[in-house]
């Protein structure tokens, strides 16, 4: 696989027709810096990779170079050099590169959260916001965790507290279909994918990309790096008690679905995530979920939510396959990224029995192989059919660096389910 990914002209060239749709030169879910990831933690293990990492790190710089989210522009390209410069033996690789991106960071970090305690000082006027503003992929969550990574805890802060605002609650201006009372201030103003006409009114969402659970990891992972702010640990507390209630059970244990209304209405949608369990997945689902509420139980103290946390993956990992509505080898929401879960929870729980779990999703992975597609697995998409993606987050290079984990039974060297906020 990292031969077939090794050149950054031909990655490129590869991606055609629908797959052509999904390239993003500087993006870690489908461009270059995700598959300077793979080279980065490969080259941790052997310099010879170093090369190549650095030529997909190139190929990314050349165009523009907007500010955006963890997962695009400038601060996914900061976070590939970041992942390169821990696998040199030089500590001053990228240093140049990385103190220009970082001033950039800083201040799109300081503009995002000042805007939003801006407008959310008044609550009564605030009303809903959208995703981009919070979640791990576009917001606050995923910036703060890169800022975390790089060791600002002074910009990382500034995400906390506007984290902290933005889960305060909100009054709507007019009533939602509940009729009553202020709903969680991660009210995103639009619906959650294919069934946004069931969600008249937004939605809160209950998966670790876009949701509450994305927020809890980061809060979580800034209290045990020391970055501590007024109101944060209440927050955390709420986040859990909110995500705990929102749990259905079945034989299994507890699960959720994909998202729920501001009000008590019940959404309904005939072709897609209203009211039904979500999928079994970093993105959405107990897993994402079960890792958030660990990490916050660790980073505070509360063994019940580390408890809470581990039930939570047992229950998704109990369920037959065919329950699981996992559909290919990625990190998002496929078998790498369960996998990687999986691991992290077997490392922080070495008491609980998961190793078997682990080999059992590794051989899921790996059965997912097609030696005829062009990086080695094809991956699903809701709208259609296979892809072929040799991106970090939905593509090759993602699934590659969790099987190159397990291969060697070792954690990451050079951190990169950091972006995934698991560690």
């Amino acid at each position: 696989m990292a031969a077939r990914l090794a050149d950054p002209a031909e990655v490129a060239a590869r991606c055609s027709g629908a797959e052509e749709q999904l390239w993003q030169p500087l993006s870690l879910s489908d461009g270059h810096p995700g598959v300077a990831l793979l080279f980065a933690e490969l080259a941790a293990h052997d310099p010879v990779f170093l090369r190549t990492a650095h030529g997909h790190l190139a190929a990314a710089a050349r165009g523009a170079l907007p500010d955006g989210g963890l997962f695009n522009g400038v601060t996914a390209l900061a976070f590939a050099a970041t992942a390169s410069a821990a696998a040199h033996a030089d500590p001053r690789a990228y240093r140049t590169l990385l103190q220009q991106l970082d001033e950039r960071i800083a201040r799109y970090c300081a503009l995002l959260s000042d805007h939003e305690r801006e407008r959310r000082a008044d609550s009564q006027a605030a009303g809903p916001t959208a995703w981009n503003v919070y979640d791990v992929i576009t917001g606050l969550s995923g910036v703060g965790r890169y800022l975390l990574l790089r060791g600002d805890t002074a910009a990382a802060g500034r995400a906390a507290r506007a984290l902290v605002s933005v889960c305060a609650p909100v009054a709507p201006v007019v009533p939602v279909q509940s009729g009553r009372g202020p709903v969680p201030g991660w009210w995103a103003s639009h619906g959650p994918g294919a069934d946004a006409d069931a969600y008249p009114d937004g939605h809160l969402n209950l998966g670790m990309a876009h949701g509450a659970p994305g927020i809890l990891a980061f809060l979580a992972l800034a209290w045990r790096q020391g970055c501590r702010v007024d109101g944060q640990r209440r927050v955390m507390g709420t986040i859990v008690d909110w995500q705990l209630e929102q749990a259905a059970t079945d034989s299994a244990g507890p699960y959720w679905t994909y998202a729920v209304p501001p009000g008590d209405a019940t959404p309904t949608g005939a072709n897609g995530t209203a009211g039904l369990p979500a999928r079994t997945a970093w993105c959405y689902g107990s897993p994402g979920i079960a890792r958030a509420l660990w990490l916050a139980g660790d980073a505070l103290g509360e063994p019940s939510w580390r408890q809470q946390g581990l039930a939570a993956l047992l229950a998704a990992l109990e369920r037959p396959g065919a329950d699981r509505d996992v559909h290919d080898a990625s990190l998002c929401h496929g078998w790498a990224g369960l996998l990687q879960i999986t691991t992290r929870m077997a490392h922080s729980c070495p008491d609980a029995g998961l190793e078997p779990a682990v080999d059992d999703l590794a051989a899921q992975a790996l059965n997912a192989f097609d030696a005829t597609a062009p990086f080695g697995f094809r991956q699903h998409l809701p709208s259609g059919g296979p892809v072929s993606r040799p991106g970090f987050l939905e593509g090759a290079s993602g699934t590659a660096l969790a099987l190159h984990g397990y291969a060697r039974a070792a954690l990451p060297r050079i951190a990169w389910d950091a972006a995934l906020l698991l560690n």
